[in-house]
């Protein structure tokens, strides 16, 4: 029983056939000249035949070498057609993902979500796009984004009655896997106990704010939460965001 030639002995059985040396062949195929030499002495014993003359002025094809010869051509070249269809399919399974991020990459465990695509079996490739959460709702809803983080910061009390969750799928676009909970605080210097403790939200949207970005959850429910009382919080600095 013959065994089936290797690849490289066959390119080296071309190669030398065509540059008539083994020294040319070698330099061609990037090879030292022994292990060229190595490869045409197995694939000579695997087949049981000469396929050289060795003659001082070169290689030349034997008989049984000249008849191999054609179907080496044929073999090497499906070989390639081999892997390049494996390369074309292993790519086409390879899937992409992005992702609209917010907050910090701690905060929301950006880490072990990329890192468990990364491993997965599909070999998903990651891009990321960092924001503030309308920004990434709005990309998703363009089709520039295929999944993103969004705080839901609708105040308690109206959770019930119109949740992002409701106002979203309704309309067949967004589809939302809560991730965590979590409560926001009011925070001011320690100097200003007096003028927060105890008051309501009309009387601290007298004092100065630092405000969130325009289109952050943060800014949303503030808004939502002192526009009832006819005037929003005094603002007194906001972050701005170089667009790129």
């Amino acid at each position: 029983m013959i065994e089936l030639p290797r690849t490289q002995a066959l390119r080296c059985f071309i190669t030398v056939a065509r540059e008539g040396t083994v020294s040319r062949a070698a330099a061609m195929l990037k090879l030292t000249q022994p292990a060229v030499s190595l490869q045409l002495k197995a694939l000579e014993e695997s087949t049981g035949l000469q396929l050289f003359n060795r003659t001082p002025s070169g290689f030349t094809l034997t008989e049984a070498g000249a008849a191999l010869l054609p179907l080496a051509h044929r073999a090497v070249a499906a070989a390639s057609d081999f892997k390049a269809m494996a390369d074309s399919l292993n790519e086409a399974q390879r899937g992409t993902l992005r992702v609209g991020t917010i907050l910090d990459p701690e905060f929301t465990r950006l880490g072990p979500f990329v890192r468990s695509l990364a491993m997965s079996s599909q070999r998903t490739e990651v891009f990321l796009r960092h924001g503030v959460s309308d920004d990434v709702l709005a990309q998703i809803g363009r089709g520039e984004l295929d999944v993103g983080y969004y705080v839901d910061a609708t105040p308690q009390d109206q959770l019930v009655h119109h949740s992002f969750a409701e106002r979203t799928i309704a309309d067949g676009r967004y589809q939302l896997a809560p991730l965590l909970s979590y409560d926001y605080r009011v925070i001011a210097p320690i100097g200003w106990r007096d003028r927060v403790i105890g008051k309501g939200w009309a009387e601290l949207a007298e004092l100065p704010w630092l405000a969130t970005p325009p289109h952050s959850g943060h800014r949303r429910m503030l808004d939502d939460i002192f526009r009832p009382l006819g005037a929003l919080p005094k603002r007194v600095a906001t972050p701005t965001r170089k667009r790129r």
